[in-house]
């Protein structure tokens, strides 16, 4: 098969009798080095393929395959650190695997046994082995509390979200609009103060969405609206943008009678000092 797939193309007939090639009339130059390196990957890949056929045909199914070790055996063995993000997402079946390196044996290491790999001695971790993870509260779908058991395992560090203080709103806004906000300095303030009246709203239960329960807003909700402005900035300009980005990644997720409630504060913290909105939301009317 793997012959079949990476062979030459051979010469074809058409309907006169004249050979023709397989090749289409027209390609590209493939002589650069990146395709050289390329195509020798492809000619290495066939030649593993060959051999694993060989293999099957053979009924050899002890070199057919082979146990490869992961990365986090790998840092274990050599003294890396290790950061499991969003841990409270793994099955229960994946956390079981990895408790035995949050125990630590007589001598202080850490220890993993491969069963897997048919192993009977545990592979012993390196001193400087290090595991961290990360986890947000198990109200989002998925998520779930880490066990007891698993959990006092770790030292924990609880890490107040960064949208309840307008220095750390401020601070984010700034690092994403960066040199969009040199035209426009009180941009930033502005979309800070706003997003921090639609959390409160939204936390004394006065905002539903279309289907009237709550809305969920956090720092992504925001960022989706930074997100929108760096690619629009240039042609709408700040104003206009940070308008319809926030628009965009927030009103869309309420409801009529919520989206008239918020609107006022919009109006005061983007438009306020500017008078007229129309004429940054329409310069042209």
């Amino acid at each position: 098969m793997a012959s079949a797939v990476f062979r030459e193309p051979k010469p074809l007939k058409n309907d006169g009798g004249e050979a023709r090639s397989e090749q289409p009339a027209k390609k590209r130059k493939l002589d650069t080095s990146k395709y050289g390196t390329l195509k020798q990957r492809w000619q290495s890949f066939a030649n593993e393929l060959t051999e694993f056929e060989t293999h099957v045909a053979r009924g050899d199914a002890k070199v057919s395959f082979a146990f490869v070790q992961g990365k986090i055996v790998k840092a274990l063995k050599d003294g890396e650190w290790v950061l499991l993000d969003e841990i409270n997402l793994a099955s229960p079946e994946t956390l079981e695997s990895i408790s035995s390196l949050l125990q630590h044996g007589r001598d202080g290491r850490p220890s993993v046994l491969l069963s897997e790999a048919g192993e009977v001695d545990a592979v012993q971790g390196h001193h400087d082995f290090r595991l961290f993870a990360a986890m947000n509260p198990a109200t989002d779908a998925g998520k779930r509390d880490l066990t007891p058991g698993l959990r006092s395992r770790f030292t924990e560090l609880y890490v107040q979200s960064p949208d309840g203080d307008l220095d750390d709103l401020l601070s984010l806004v700034k690092t994403y609009l960066g040199p969009l906000l040199h035209r426009d300095s009180t941009a930033a303030p502005a979309l800070a103060n706003l997003y921090l009246d639609v959390k409160r709203l939204n936390a004394e239960h006065k905002l539903t969405d279309g289907a009237g329960q709550k809305p969920h807003f956090s720092i992504r909700t925001l960022v989706r609206a930074l997100l929108y402005v760096i690619d629009q900035a240039h042609v709408y300009g700040v104003r206009r943008a940070i308008y319809e980005g926030f628009s965009m990644s927030f009103l869309t997720l309420l409801g009529k009678e919520a989206e008239r409630l918020v609107a006022p504060y919009i109006e005061k913290h983007l438009f306020g000092k500017h008078g007229n909105s129309r004429s940054i939301l329409f310069p042209d009317a």
